[in-house]
């Protein structure tokens, strides 16, 4: 994520809230459903600011890698709304779905935090991605499930260049070079090693089931709405 927001008081580690927030948000979302760009003062000197920031990020990339596609694998969907505020025509919205019981195990194991905090952030999220969603029209978005993209990463990747007409047999990712350059990214994977993709179901055998508990209580509903059944 572009701007100067350190990794560990972004919105995925530590949930805003309050009123003056949600109001943010909606007026954001509402404005750019109607095609307009949100006129407040907090959306003028800081929102726009980052988007700019992020957008000279991602031209310096393309005249580097002769890229005419950038994937930005923010998570947060309020940093979408900044940049598709900002640039309408240029900033597409992909979701890309997990079993909420995986994110909730994943970001207790990752951060050391509660059940009850994980599931909260959980909950947090989903309602944000659905202000996104609703933001731009339901049938607009690009929607994959993270379980499915793990076993066919060549169909999924075929999915969201397809709109712009790459082919993706000129996408060799076997070919990706070594060196990492992590912008901003994720704390977890920052100097990590090259990985597979892999699909990560430990939650299966390693959430705990009092934590499943809580889960199932609180948010299986939101679950459910994303299509996890099971």
């Amino acid at each position: 994520m572009c701007g100067e927001t350190p990794a560990e008081q972004r919105t995925t580690e530590n949930v805003p809230s309050g009123l003056a927030w949600r109001l943010s948000m909606l007026r954001e979302a509402t404005a750019i459903r109607g095609g307009l760009i949100p006129a407040g003062a907090l959306f003028r000197r800081r929102s726009h600011a980052a988007a700019k920031e992020c957008f000279r990020l991602y031209e310096a990339v393309a005249r580097e890698t002769g890229a005419s596609l950038l994937i930005d694998n923010s998570k947060e969907p309020d940093h979408f709304l900044h940049m598709r505020a900002s640039y309408p025509d240029l900033v597409e919205p992909v979701f890309l779905h997990r079993d909420g019981r995986g994110i909730t195990w994943s970001k207790m194991r990752r951060t050391g935090v509660s059940a009850g905090a994980a599931i909260d952030g959980y909950i947090w999220m989903q309602r944000l991605i659905e202000t996104a969603r609703r933001a731009i029209g339901l049938n607009k978005a690009t929607e994959m499930k993270y379980e499915e993209l793990c076993e066919d990463p060549e169909g999924g990747l075929a999915r969201l260049l397809s709109p712009y007409d790459i082919p993706v047999e000129t996408v060799d990712l076997g070919e990706l070079s070594d060196v990492r350059h992590d912008i901003g990214g994720s704390p977890t994977f920052k100097g990590a090693e090259r990985r597979e993709v892999k699909l990560d179901e430990r939650w299966r055998e390693d959430l705990p089931q009092d934590a499943l508990e809580e889960f199932q209580r609180r948010a299986s509903r939101l679950n459910h709405f994303r299509g996890y059944t099971d």
